[in-house]
């Protein structure tokens, strides 16, 4: 097996994932990738063209140097640290235009190719409440499929919900939520079965969260508003009627504040800002004209962007973001716990 060679973040990354197995909060980090399954990789020196990872100790206010990765990965798009046995799984496009998932079981010194299925994988999430469930979506233009894990990402096995985009987990028990184009789903027995929670006419849901300390609380944007359920996802209703775009975000920080921002990539944008886990929204103006690609809100006065330009943050719930020394293309922003994040991107 060829070995995967990290730089300057061995001792960070030990106190990261230590961090992780006391919090039990979700994470990912170091990657790279393979063209085959059960092939290893390795990465190479600084080159803007590669895809890369880049961490934080200090809730993404400085960003560690960017660590590049080899050719064999095209994109990546997520990731995650499995708190429990600290193996790294992250997913994108392999250099052979397929989906990819690479997994780590020596803190991201070798890498293998696990799995592969369409063009991209798109999500990769835990159940951050019990780690030996772990769910992935790939997709193509055409195509969506949703798979599980239950051995620390080694084998993946499709589910019965073939159009699922975003998957996250409820806290503290075996239900997921889903947004399968136009409907919300959910799930009470880890992804083996699915009900219809809510049905948006065929208009398309972008994003859906479920906040940890929301008691209940799950928020999702679609094509006409935000929607907010108070049992854990079963029933929805309509709380900010309004019209969204495709590659709208939102996120809701575990003190309730939060914020939502229309599509991506179109310019003057406008936002959304909760701070009762999205019961009420205020529009809080327009967006800078920069396409975005991810968002994370970790408390009113914290907000973390990642661009087409790189990293911003914000610290007055949106009005304002600065730049960061990150200024390459950025994508997946993962929260650890306490003030460690990394983030995913490149190419």
């Amino acid at each position: 097996m060829e070995k995967f060679m990290k730089k300057d973040f061995s001792d960070l990354k030990k106190c990261s994932i230590y961090f992780l197995m006391c919090s039990l909060l979700l994470g990912l980090t170091f990657f790279s990738t393979g063209c085959e399954e059960d092939e290893s990789i390795n990465s190479v020196t600084n080159d803007a063209e590669y895809c890369f990872f880049t961490e934080s100790n200090d809730s993404g206010r400085t960003w560690s140097n960017i660590d590049y990765f080899g050719p064999e990965v095209k994109k990546l798009y997520s990731g995650v640290l499995i708190g429990s046995t600290g193996t790294y799984l992250v997913c994108g496009t392999n250099s052979q235009d397929q989906g990819a998932i690479w997994r780590s079981v020596d803190h991201g010194e070798n890498w293998t190719q696990v799995k592969s299925e369409l063009d991209n994988f798109s999500q990769i999430i835990e159940n951050y409440y019990s780690g030996s469930v772990i769910f992935a979506v790939s997709e193509s233009n055409t195509d969506r499929k949703l798979f599980r894990s239950t051995d620390d990402g080694n084998t993946w096995t499709e589910l019965s919900l073939p159009n699922a985009s975003k998957v996250v987990p409820v806290s503290f028990s075996e239900r997921w939520l889903a947004t399968e184009y136009s409907d919300i789903k959910y799930s009470d027995d880890n992804g083996d079965t699915w009900q219809t929670a809510y049905s948006t006419s065929n208009n398309p849901v972008y994003d859906i969260q479920y906040p940890q300390n929301g008691s209940g609380t799950a928020v999702a944007v679609y094509t006409g508003g935000i929607l907010r359920s108070t049992n854990r996802g079963e029933n929805w209703s309509i709380v900010l009627p309004e019209t969204f775009t495709g590659g709208t975000y939102l996120s809701i920080g575990n003190d309730g504040n939060g914020i939502c921002f229309e599509g991506s990539g179109n310019g003057n944008q406008e936002q959304y800002k909760t701070n009762d886990f999205g019961a009420t929204w205020v529009f809080n103006g327009t967006f800078t004209n920069y396409q975005f690609n991810d968002l994370l809100t970790l408390n009113q006065n914290l907000i973390i962007l990642s661009t087409g330009e790189g990293i911003k943050i914000s610290t007055d719930m949106g009005t304002t973001f600065t730049s960061t020394s990150v200024n390459f293309v950025t994508r997946d922003i993962n929260y650890v716990g306490g003030e460690y994040m990394f983030v995913l991107g490149g190419r």
